[in-house]
């Protein structure tokens, strides 16, 4: 009788054992593999563009933070995109929330790392924008490849430029009636281009957040440095960037 109930102590504490070590595998087996985070990653970015400069300069804090260096090239803004959707490089810099629906390769991390005020400068009018309705009846020119201002001005009488210099200059000679541009490139061509007293029309079309993205090979990076700006945004890290680039901007030392 001992020896039968000892038979089954061995069995009950065998299967026992056994039991632990198949769960302790599951758990082992069912962790998430451990993301081997790239040295150096390559962002495309509008040339020209205050906002490329404010927004490069959070994304090198954020991913300077799980140990990844960035390199941010400038192209035109529509050869940034076509670029970044390629896969030539590792993804935008920023753009407006939605691209993805049309770039179909990026993938975006849903945190502004800055926010765009699209505005109108005008040589002859004088009137308060409330939105793009309000530039409807007049000729207006926009730059090629940024995308808010394409998709405002849909089915409206547009003229594409392929800076915001032409933009300007193009206003200038009455070529154009009004202009619609990021409030922070039109402050920063107004005075490069010496154009004094020039003042974006009172009121906004457009308030937009702009976010990064990642092309669909760096999907996984994307709740990691999703989390980082998150971070950052909580800190006032992204507000205290975003307020000494304009400060340096607005510097009557600024080139």
């Amino acid at each position: 009788m001992r020896g039968l109930l000892f038979f089954q102590w061995i069995i009950a504490l065998t299967f026992l054992l056994v039991t632990q070590v198949s769960q302790g595998d599951e758990v082992v087996s069912s962790a998430e593999p451990a993301i081997r985070l790239p040295k150096l990653l390559v962002f495309s970015a509008i040339e020209k563009s205050q906002n490329s400069l404010i927004s490069a300069q959070v994304l090198v804090e954020a991913y300077r933070r799980i140990g990844v260096s960035i390199q941010v090239r400038f192209y035109p803004a529509k050869r940034a995109l076509l670029l970044s959707n390629n896969g030539l490089v590792d993804g935008e810099l920023f753009r407006i929330r939605g691209i993805e629906e049309q770039y179909q390769n990026l993938r975006p991390v849903p945190v502004p790392v800055n926010y765009l005020e699209g505005v109108v400068y005008a040589k002859q009018l004088n009137f308060q924008v409330t939105g793009w309705d309000s530039i409807k009846p007049y000729r207006i020119g926009i730059r090629r490849g940024v995308k808010f201002t394409e998709k405002g001005t849909v089915g409206m009488n547009t003229k594409i430029a392929n800076s915001n210099e032409e933009l300007f200059t193009l206003l200038e000679a009455g070529h154009l009636d009004v202009i619609a541009l990021a409030r922070l490139n039109g402050i920063k061509t107004v005075r490069d281009m010496g154009l004094d007293g020039r003042e974006p029309l009172p009121g906004y079309l457009v308030k937009h957040p702009l976010i990064h993205y990642l092309h669909k090979r760096h999907e996984a990076l994307v709740p990691k440095i999703q989390q980082e700006l998150e971070a950052m945004e909580r800190e006032g890290v992204i507000r205290k960037i975003r307020e000494q680039q304009v400060a340096a901007m607005l510097s009557p030392n600024s080139n």
